[in-house]
């Protein structure tokens, strides 16, 4: 059971990733072929859990270095019209934005729910419902965006509006990363834009240091991106 959950928020998290990346390039390929691309993206992302997993006994930060590689490596294939680098610097914008909000929505789930995060983590029951709930959000919010940059895209030349998205991604980046890390945290305007960077690129080094108990690099039932059932 445990695996299958994984496996459906692989896809999930698969698909998210290319809806994010549609904000920002073109399909290579069009229909049946650019799914089956994504089909492989998935099996790349699942087989890099796995491998980590039974072989390198969870280490998160590797894990998290295989997923991005994965990624990486069949959007490479799935776009055309982007560089590679800035293919790169997208796909950890996107996995550091949604692990940021997975970490959000699991100190939210705890405090509605009146438990600290290992008693949280103990209930089954709770932590399924808290994953299809942030899944589901996450597959809402990422679709969400993608058709208001795709928008703005139709109304701009190419160029611009990838610039255009470039900088609201990076506000949005700002924004959420630093509340994810401390509700107590309140930062001027012009310190989002400076901190901007470095907190997307460390932001999982706070969160491992901050709170274990909610990015745990072990075992089932870990609230934080991927983390649910090691996924």
């Amino acid at each position: 059971m445990d695996a299958l959950i994984s496996l459906v928020y692989t896809i999930i998290d698969s698909v998210c990733v290319c809806l994010f990346l549609d904000a920002f390039a073109l399909h290579r390929w069009k229909n049946h072929r650019f799914l089956v691309g994504v089909i492989v993206q998935t099996i790349l992302m699942y087989a890099s859990i796995e491998f980590n997993a039974a072989f390198l006994n969870r280490n998160q930060i590797i894990k998290i270095l295989l997923i991005l590689l994965s990624c990486f490596i069949a959007a490479r294939a799935l776009y055309k019209n982007i560089t590679g680098k800035f293919l790169l610097f997208l796909i950890i914008i996107e996995y550091l934005l949604t692990y940021s909000l997975s970490f959000a929505a699991g100190m939210l789930a705890t405090a509605v729910c009146g438990m600290d995060a290992q008693t949280f983590q103990a209930d089954k029951t709770l932590s399924l419902i808290y994953g299809i709930s942030y899944y589901s959000a996450e597959l809402f919010i990422i679709a969400l965006f993608r058709k208001i940059m795709l928008q703005r895209m139709t109304s701009r030349p190419r160029s611009h509006a990838q610039h255009s998205q470039l900088i609201s991604l990076l506000s949005i980046s700002m924004r959420i990363v630093c509340n994810a890390c401390d509700s107590t945290l309140r930062y001027k305007r012009t310190q989002y834009r400076r901190i901007c960077f470095c907190w997307l690129l460390h932001s999982h080094f706070y969160f491992k240091h901050r709170n274990p108990l909610f990015i745990g690099a072990n075992g089932i039932c870990r609230i934080g991106k991927r983390t649910i059932i090691d996924a």
